[in-house]
């Protein structure tokens, strides 16, 4: 035996070190099955490494990742964890947020459009609220901007109407005409104040009845200055003054007669208002030394009323024996049972049954 090893020594000894070793049919089974482990892995491991996948661009007939996961089952390759997360873990994953951030969002988000919501709404409510519309009057098409009128409503005054009567009517009602044309220019820009500034169905009756009245006056000065000097109002439009229609008020043309007896009488229903409208005469009841609004319209109105029905100039009381203004006589309508109206600011009582007759009526100017 030990001369059978040793000429199996010198014939390894004798072979190149570059030739493969033959497999001997003789090996032991141990040897053979780590040889054939040994090769198989090394092949395995070549082809993972040389073996390209062939990817047609148009057809994409062979799918990556369907490939690369049959070689790995070939070769038993197990991708390390943090590589590849499946689907269901990735939904778990996502869920994990924190559910602040999201609400958090959410509310903000809301808040936002809560805040547009009501910014809208309060612009809609303040456009609808002062959108203008002349009192008892439908509004047209080419009527002013909605948006441009509720800068004008909130300027609206009477101020420079009421500096002009404090500077040219007397306590008493005379009105110094000279010293208003000196400053129409004043005047001409308070009418066109009041043209800007047309009557707004959200006005109280207060407000809207004193814009009138002024309006009324105003244009009355206007038309006396117009043609002054002259000796009476009914010297102008051939004795009917009132019947003009050229007095503007947002895009639309009124006369006196329209302002008074389709407008300011049938829509307030104030006979006291005959005592505020001043006709320019001096039989009419006197002009106020101030403009009117709608905090001095109930004090002025008594006031007014009280002293032309008590002033001998225009009215003349006893208790049986009544000569008054022919205003009672027009609008006798408006007074009802006129014995009883004058009783309530006579401060002589009047008889029921007292004689009533009435005072021929001065066209003169007031002044």
């Amino acid at each position: 035996m030990w001369t059978y090893v040793i000429i199996s020594l010198s014939l390894l000894a004798c072979k190149p070190a570059n030739q493969t070793p033959e497999v001997n049919d003789q090996s032991t089974p141990v040897e053979l099955e780590n040889h054939s482990e040994t090769s198989e892995k090394e092949i395995m491991e070549e082809m993972l490494v040389q073996q390209k996948p062939v990817v047609k661009e148009t057809e994409q007939e062979v799918e990556l990742p369907q490939l690369k996961e049959e070689i790995e089952q070939d070769i038993d390759f197990k991708p390390k964890e943090d590589k590849v997360i499946p689907v269901d873990k990735q939904e778990e994953k996502q869920e994990e947020k924190p559910a602040g951030i999201e609400e958090k969002r959410s509310a903000d988000t809301e808040i936002e459009v809560s805040k547009e919501l009501i910014e809208e709404k309060e612009i809609t409510q303040i456009i609808d609220e002062k959108t203008p519309v002349l009192a008892g009057l439908p509004k047209e098409v080419g009527d002013p901007d909605p948006q441009i009128e509720i800068t004008k409503i909130q300027s609206l005054s009477h101020a420079s109407f009421d500096q002009l009567l404090n500077k040219y009517v007397s306590k008493d009602g005379k009105v110094n005409y000279k010293g208003f044309k000196s400053e129409v220019s004043v005047l001409d820009e308070y009418l066109q104040h009041l043209s800007d500034n047309p009557i707004q169905s959200s006005w109280d009756q207060k407000k809207q009845l004193a814009y009138w009245i002024n309006v009324y006056n105003a244009f009355t000065i206007k038309l006396i200055l117009n043609h002054y000097p002259v000796n009476s109002i009914t010297d102008l439009e051939g004795g009917k003054p009132w019947d003009k229609t050229w007095i503007q008020l947002a895009g639309k043309t009124y006369s006196l007669n329209q302002i008074e007896n389709e407008i300011i009488r049938p829509t307030y229903n104030e006979p006291r208002i005959h005592f505020a409208v001043n006709c320019a005469a001096k039989s009419c009841p006197p002009l106020l030394n101030k403009a009117w609004t709608a905090q001095n319209l109930e004090s002025n109105l008594e006031r007014q009323t009280k002293s032309f029905i008590n002033n001998p100039s225009y009215n003349m009381i006893e208790s049986g024996q009544v000569s008054v203004s022919k205003i009672f006589e027009w609008y006798a309508q408006d007074f009802g049972n006129l014995i009883d109206y004058l009783n309530q600011y006579s401060q002589v009582k009047i008889d029921a049954g007292a004689q009533l007759d009435y005072v021929e009526y001065n066209w003169k100017l007031n002044e």
